[in-house]
């Protein structure tokens, strides 16, 4: 990113392998322009790997819509967004105010919100693909119905979810210790994460964290 104008700030880069595409959130000018207008809240950008005029994937100019890259899927084809931005798709129209899970074609093509809470409290955090990249675990204080707009799980919790948004399933339940830091394994047999819960695994929470593994379908 070539800025040089305060408040053009770019953040988080992510990238896949040989894949050309390289992934940031800026507030930079969402017409890819350097040293454009500013954006009042991080958008999500593309760019080739050899360099040129980024593309943005989300468009708002308002504030309180920010988008936070979180994971490019193994092959390059998606990538899964932090966001605030409007559920039906307008920029800079109705914003959920809280963090939804948001997936984007890297063509730029399709948008698909894996996550559809708008209700405070309900944030999602951290995400990690699948190595087909046909799903993803996250983590979410959403209700642990699985309803949208539910009521507040009392903690964070780990979910699965296939990337066309079915399938949604919640393979922890904890109710007094926290998870965060979840990483699907190469093999997509299991999830290695941070949790703070008793060292045999019962939901007492402790006041230490821990690295724990299990396997994906959350045995």
């Amino acid at each position: 990113t070539q800025n040089q104008i305060s408040g053009l700030d770019s953040f988080g880069v992510a990238s896949f392998g040989n894949n050309s595409n390289r992934f940031f959130d800026s507030t930079m000018d969402i017409s890819g322009e350097w040293d454009g207008v500013a954006s009042l809240s991080p958008n999500l950008f593309m760019v080739d790997k050899n360099g040129g005029k980024p593309i943005a994937l989300t468009k708002n100019t308002k504030a309180g819509y920010n988008s936070v890259l979180e994971t490019v899927s193994p092959k390059g084809d998606k990538v899964a967004v932090l966001s605030r931005t409007d559920l039906n798709g307008a920029w800079d129209g109705i914003s959920t105010v809280i963090f939804n899970l948001l997936l984007f074609s890297t063509d730029g093509k399709s948008k698909i919100a894996l996550t559809k809470n708008t209700k405070a409290g309900l944030d999602t955090r951290g995400s990690s693909f699948f190595p087909d990249g046909k799903k993803l675990a996250f983590i979410s204080t959403m209700s642990l119905t699985g309803a949208w707009d539910g009521v507040k799980s009392p903690q964070l919790n780990i979910w699965t979810i296939n990337s066309d948004g079915t399938d949604l399933k919640n393979i922890t339940s904890y109710k007094k210790s926290n998870f965060s830091g979840i990483t699907v394994s190469p093999d997509g047999q299991k999830i290695v994460y941070r949790g703070n819960m008793a060292l045999d695994g019962s939901d007492v929470a402790i006041p230490a964290s821990n690295i724990w593994i299990m396997n994906a379908d959350g045995s």
